[in-house]
């Protein structure tokens, strides 16, 4: 007689890490939590990205208390493929993404496996998460409930996507692993989440539920990543560069892409991420600017004359001098937005960001 075959896991949680062994500790207390009030309905998946700082004997320690499953990469490579490869080793209905930097809230771990039970199984779930402060930041906006792809898109439209830019936002089916199979690297770097969600909405009609109950406290581990200047604003123009590659490869949404990378390019956060990179790195500013933003005003096609705008504060950042730039900053109060930022990268020596491959 055969051996039964062990019942499917509802959720899967995945946790891509590096080189934060002290983060991880204390995500496992959470962890074990979670793991002792539903042993076989939640599974752990961890993709450690050839971590050097004793990562690898943590899982170790823990791999059979947690009932851990581990993958060790030979290299590092990078943020974006590391979270497509632990995404792969999930066996879940559904997964969700937890930095190793978070930290669950095991109380409503029951609502969300009971709110799975209802849902289609080929939805996506977005549920909410809490910031250092406790308060919910990403889905606010939102009503409770199911939408359909077409009034989803419209949502996105009004909202963009900040509230799919946190990975622990996103409770995503087992159905969708194959787009993330199917991903590559330039694909997705460095959002390979919105690159997934975005194609299925496009391609698959996706539907979508909102659950505004968090379930990852977002840093609680204290970890705060430290960008360039540069690579900040490269980060929000990445956003644009998914969605340019989504429409490359399904060729369907064509207005609805469009605008949203419209919506992208021009959107508050972006335009801060590109002022203060002028603010905190001028001469790298006044040296890369250009030459990083020129070739995306090609992809908007018809929409191009609406780049404009972003086009002349471009270049009218890179002629004024970074002392008068900066000066401005302090004659309005806002010095010590440039003080703290050149403290943090004498303090570090190194950004974060960067040594993490994002």
């Amino acid at each position: 007689m055969s051996a039964e075959k062990p019942a499917m896991s509802t959720l899967s949680i995945c946790i891509p890490t590096f080189n934060r062994a002290r983060n991880l500790r204390n995500l496992f207390q959470t962890l074990a939590e979670v793991k002792k009030r539903f042993p076989t309905e939640v599974e752990i998946c961890i993709s450690n990205n050839a971590s050097t700082d004793g990562t690898a004997t943590l899982l170790a320690e823990h791999q059979e208390e947690l009932d851990l499953k581990v993958l060790h990469q030979p290299r590092n490579v990078g943020a974006t493929a590391n979270i497509i490869a632990v995404t792969k080793m999930m066996s879940g209905r559904w997964g969700i993404w937890v930095g190793d930097d978070d930290e669950l809230l095991p109380g409503v771990f029951e609502d969300l496996l009971g709110y799975l039970r209802t849902v289609e199984q080929n939805g996506w779930v977005l549920v909410e998460t809490e910031n250092l402060e406790g308060a919910h930041q990403y889905l606010r906006q939102f009503r409770e409930g199911a939408y359909h792809s077409a009034e989803y898109r419209r949502q996105l439209l009004m909202h963009g996507t900040h509230s799919l830019s946190f990975m622990g936002v996103h409770v995503f089916p087992r159905s969708a692993v194959p787009a993330f199979c199917d991903l590559t690297v330039k694909e997705g770097q460095p959002w390979p989440q919105i690159a997934v969600m975005m194609r299925l909405l496009v391609e698959a009609d996706q539907k979508v539920y909102v659950l505004r109950k968090a379930v990852v406290a977002q840093a609680k581990g204290g970890a705060v990543l430290f960008w360039s200047g540069g690579d900040l604003a490269r980060l929000k123009l990445g956003k644009v560069n998914v969605l340019k590659n989504v429409f490359r490869r399904c060729r369907r949404g064509y207005f609805f892409l469009h605008l949203m990378m419209l919506r992208e390019l021009l959107e508050p956060p972006a335009i801060k991420a590109l002022m203060a990179w002028k603010l905190y790195e001028g001469t790298d500013y006044d040296k890369n600017a250009l030459c990083t933003y020129l070739p995306s005003y090609a992809w908007f096609g018809p929409f191009l004359p609406l780049t404009i705008p972003h086009l002349v504060l471009t270049l009218l950042l890179r002629v004024v001098p970074h002392s008068i730039y900066a000066g401005f900053f302090r004659a309005i109060g806002m010095g010590h937005l440039l003080s703290r930022y050149l403290t943090l990268k004498s303090e570090l020596g190194v950004y974060d960001a960067i040594k993490r491959g994002l």
